[in-house]
């Protein structure tokens, strides 16, 4: 799938662990892939799968992936049961250009938008209030030559008080259901932000063709 993407795009971004230009930054501009969908949820994810990432130029403990099934719901264009080593199986669905998730209790809860030039804000279950808006969908070659659609997605944290605790600056990928690359920011004293941690992927083993 990351070939054909590839040979549809006239450009695609350079990346290198975290030494690429992270979100918001000088990066060149957007280029969309088509669409407001940028391709289906979790289709770039398998059984046996590794997702290694950096952050603060230390490899992390890679995300192993037990499984990865499509299973059929009605009023959803496609979802995904994905089952990572230690975690409990979590159900992800495309409805549109919305992700949901399923709770423990069977009920479906927009998270996240998927589409360019998006706004959804979501209630946690700490209280906080995550408001996301979306930019682009761009194709991010990530430093192991894979080429991932990435939703370009800023989330601003708010407490119970309304106010401002942290923004995340991040790529988001669909088709591997989390984030490529991020920058965790919180208010300086100053007005405006203090970088507190940066991530981003490094390699995907083994890539699915």
């Amino acid at each position: 799938m990351h070939r054909l993407l590839n040979a549809l795009m006239p450009a695609v971004i350079a990346f290198a662990g975290c030494r690429a230009t992270v979100p918001g930054a000088s990066a060149p501009p957007p280029v969309p892939i088509g669409g407001s969908i940028t391709t289906l949820i979790g289709s770039a994810l398998g059984d046996g799968m590794k997702l290694v990432y950096q952050s603060a130029g230390v490899e992390q403990a890679p995300w192993v992936y037990d499984s990865v099934r499509v299973v059929e719901r009605a009023d959803f264009d496609r979802c995904v049961v994905v089952a990572r080593a230690g975690q409990d199986p979590r159900e992800s669905c495309m409805r549109g250009d919305t992700l949901f998730e399923r709770s423990a209790a069977g009920a479906y809860t927009a998270v996240r938008p998927l589409g360019a030039n998006m706004t959804l804000t979501v209630t946690a279950a700490s209280g906080n209030v995550l408001e996301y808006e979306t930019d682009g969908v761009v194709l991010l070659r990530t430093a192991d030559g894979m080429d991932l659609p990435i939703v370009r997605t800023t989330i601003l944290t708010r407490d119970s008080a309304g106010t401002i605790i942290r923004r995340l600056r991040e790529d988001y990928a669909p088709t591997l259901l989390t984030a490529a690359r991020g920058v965790f920011e919180e208010p300086d004293d100053d007005g405006g932000w203090r970088t507190t941690r940066m991530f981003a992927l490094t390699g995907v083993l083994p890539q699915r063709t």
